[in-house]
């Protein structure tokens, strides 16, 4: 069992680092935003705490982590709703990627009439 806890906060000690590298955010902000103390969080930080389900509970949902993966390193990292998100991010590069390219193609012709009209040297 006291494993399985280590584990838990070993992938909830990673998620944290994720968010404080990736949103730029300090960790007594990460403190203050799901209402335990800075101590607390270091003592967690430092492996010296055990992180309750309430507290993982709190990040995830503040953080768009996958509960089920910091407890059972199960599944994706990020939540449902983030995958969801990034989805349909891709979805719209793609859409944006097929209308320059189809741009760039008429340009390409334009280009060709445009160059075949061009008196030659001879």
């Amino acid at each position: 069992m006291r494993e399985h806890k280590s584990m838990i906060n070993k992938r909830f000690v990673e998620a944290i680092k994720i968010v404080i590298s990736t949103q730029k955010i300090r960790k007594g902000t990460i403190a203050d935003s799901v209402n335990i103390s800075k101590s607390k969080l270091s003592e967690i930080l430092n492996q010296r705490m055990n992180v309750s389900s309430d507290l993982v509970a709190t990040f995830c949902e503040k953080y768009h982590f996958s509960p089920n993966w910091i407890i059972t390193g199960k599944g994706t990292m990020y939540g449902e709703r983030i995958e969801k998100e990034y989805l349909k991010k891709l979805q719209e590069r793609n859409q944006e990627i097929l209308k320059l390219s189809k741009q760039l193609e008429e340009a390409l012709i334009d280009l060709e009439s445009v160059v075949d009209k061009v008196p030659r040297e001879e």
